[in-house]
């Protein structure tokens, strides 16, 4: 009978260690992600970086949003712990809009808890700016003048003629 109560006691004695750690573990929630810049690298590339939070996580969430939308955040990529920034490249699924201004924010998560840390709800905002345009030639004609010429994309024209007069100064601009 001490010998049962005995074995009794000691399993009692472990359960009782035994429940603080798992409602510890099961407690353990991210800290708050902070955010520290963003910047559109490209006309369809935005880049964003954040500092490591304080407890336990798995991974970082990325999500994005409109400006001015008053949308849902919408998670584009999850990436592992060890990362600390994204360029999210604009796709069908995931599109950014050259001259549209966008938010990210990002969260922490702990895949063994299934929890989420805090997140900066107002997130970083940055406006995409406009495709670098590359000069492909350059003539002259003595009636047409000087044509440049650039590689074109949505928000130009491919060609433009510039008429100069006997002085230097261009006689007037016309696109094509």
């Amino acid at each position: 009978m001490k010998k049962k109560n005995l074995l009794l006691m000691l399993l009692a004695v472990m359960a009782l260690l035994l429940i603080p750690v798992s409602v510890q573990a099961a407690a353990a929630k991210p800290g708050t992600v902070k955010l520290s810049s963003i910047k559109a690298v490209d006309y369809n590339k935005i880049n964003i970086k954040w500092k490591k939070p304080s407890g336990k996580f798995t991974n970082y969430c990325i999500y994005y949003r409109e400006k001015n939308s008053n949308g849902k955040w919408i998670k584009i990529k999850t990436v592992n712990n060890k990362t600390l920034s994204y360029t999210h490249t604009s796709s069908a699924k995931y599109p950014i809009v050259t001259g549209e201004t966008y938010q990210y924010t990002v969260r922490a998560y702990n895949k063994k808890s299934k929890q989420y840390g805090n997140y900066n709800k107002s997130g970083l905002t940055t406006k995409t700016r406009p495709q670098q345009v590359k000069l492909t030639g350059i003539s002259y004609d003595e009636d047409e003048g000087v044509t440049i010429t650039w590689n074109k994309h949505i928000f130009t024209e491919s060609t433009v003629n510039l008429k100069i007069t006997q002085n230097g100064c261009p006689a007037g601009r016309q696109e094509i």
